[in-house]
């Protein structure tokens, strides 16, 4: 039997309010962390070893995303900004405005297309390769949306969010 350790990661002052871990990459995997301190923080996935911590949000953040290779993150936070990363530098790409808290950040398997979530129920999507203008923009949550996320499936990629739009 394989004995399993729990790591214990510091670092953050306030609560931790999401984590997402990258893939299994050739140096190991990959863990973000979203925290209401406003500061998200890479880390070594097996180790919770912390490797940096982004910076430029004003406010808690809510949400993150990292790549599946690591090398882009996104974030969502209650300044109404997103904002999409160079996790190898961190570097700001890009910072995307919205009209209210961003609550949920989803990247696609190819970190090519960033999905956004708001309390005011709208989902949009950008091409982080193309600028910071929304490529689509979806209506008809009735209530705050609490998760929305890139859905990788055989033969293409769909988004999805919780609660289902009407």
């Amino acid at each position: 039997m394989i004995r399993q350790t729990p790591v214990t990661c510091h670092g953050h002052s306030r609560p931790v309010v999401a984590l997402e871990f990258s893939d299994q990459t050739p140096d190991g995997y990959y863990l973000i962390s979203a925290s209401k301190d406003g500061k998200p923080q890479l880390r070594v996935g097996s180790t919770g070893d912390w490797l940096g911590t982004f910076e430029g949000h004003k406010g808690a953040i809510w949400d993150v995303a990292l790549s599946p290779n690591a090398k882009r993150a996104a974030t969502g936070a209650a300044d109404f900004f997103a904002k999409y990363w160079d996790a190898e530098s961190g570097d700001c790409l890009s910072t995307y405005q919205h009209e209210h808290i961003v609550k949920c950040v989803s990247l696609n398997p190819l970190s090519t297309t960033l999905l956004t979530a708001t309390n005011k129920a709208k989902i949009r999507t950008f091409d982080v390769r193309e600028g910071e203008t929304p490529t689509e923009e979806y209506t008809g949550h009735s209530a705050t949306i609490k998760g929305a996320a890139f859905l990788k499936t055989d033969d293409n990629c769909s988004a999805t969010a919780f609660p289902p739009c009407r």
